[in-house]
């Protein structure tokens, strides 16, 4: 329903740009120009990892948000396997499953279009909790 809002909004837009003069076309889609804001990462077990966000302003998002890509991996392993969690446009929370006890890790999150990903956001860092805690 949300994705419908924001295409009937885009053309509108349109339709309101050729009536007033305006002649600022934004291409049909691009990858969004900035990351989610206010991003934060909370423990919420020894193995898991709360991670929230605001949503990417509408004139900052170049076509319909699809959805956001939350990247992690350890901070104390230089080469560490970067992991995805992928959650809808609507969500701005993913919980982080299945890491290590008493680590801690970066956290970054992007936005993406049919064009691709856009910018990830600044790194947070999180640390999860001992067994117990």
């Amino acid at each position: 329903m949300f994705d419908i809002l924001l295409q009937f909004i885009h053309d509108l837009h349109i339709r309101l740009s050729l009536i007033y003069g305006h002649y600022f076309f934004p291409s049909a889609s691009s990858v969004p120009d900035h990351p989610p804001s206010n991003v934060t990462a909370c423990n919420t077990s020894s193995t898991s990892v709360n991670v929230t966000w605001q949503p990417i302003s509408l004139d900052h998002r170049n076509g319909i948000l699809l959805g956001y890509h939350v990247r992690y991996w350890r901070h104390d392993k230089a080469n560490d396997t970067i992991s995805v969690v992928t959650v809808n446009s609507t969500s701005l929370h993913a919980e982080v499953e299945g890491v290590g006890k008493y680590k801690e890790y970066i956290i970054q999150v992007a936005g993406s279009t049919v064009a691709g990903l856009g910018n990830f956001s600044e790194p947070v860092f999180v640390r999860t909790e001992q067994d117990g805690e």
